[in-house]
């Protein structure tokens, strides 16, 4: 009687480590792919993220090149011709000072000019 219960024992010990192992491991395996998740989850925000930096970044420098280049003598001595008389006649261009403009703005080639409602 003592070997059949001692064997009962054993058994039941045995199935309790089991069924604890096994939960251990599937709670594993369940934060295993919460981790997998988060991390895409992350990636994907880090990814937008970056884009608008890389957005934001583009934008300052192409302000700070206009900036520049509007404070560029030559292009004042331009604008002051165009709005003297040429503008409002049709499309103008800044004809030969755009070649002065350009080495130094290369963004001068972008501006367009509004005077009275007219492109």
């Amino acid at each position: 009687m003592g070997r059949s219960r001692q064997r009962q024992l054993i058994s039941v010990y045995l199935v309790a480590i089991i069924v604890v192992t096994l939960g251990l491991l599937i709670s594993a395996v369940v934060s295993f792919d919460q981790q997998r998740r988060t991390i895409r989850e992350l990636s994907v925000s880090n990814l937008m993220l970056t884009g608008e930096r890389v957005a934001f970044d583009l934008e300052r420098r192409v302000w700070q090149l206009a900036e520049d280049c509007l404070r560029a003598p030559e292009l004042a001595q331009s604008l002051a011709g165009l709005v003297g008389g040429s503008v409002g006649k049709g499309t103008t261009t800044l004809g030969p000072e755009a070649d002065v403009l350009r080495p130094r703005c290369p963004i001068a080639g972008q501006f367009f000019l509004m005077h009275d409602n007219r492109l």
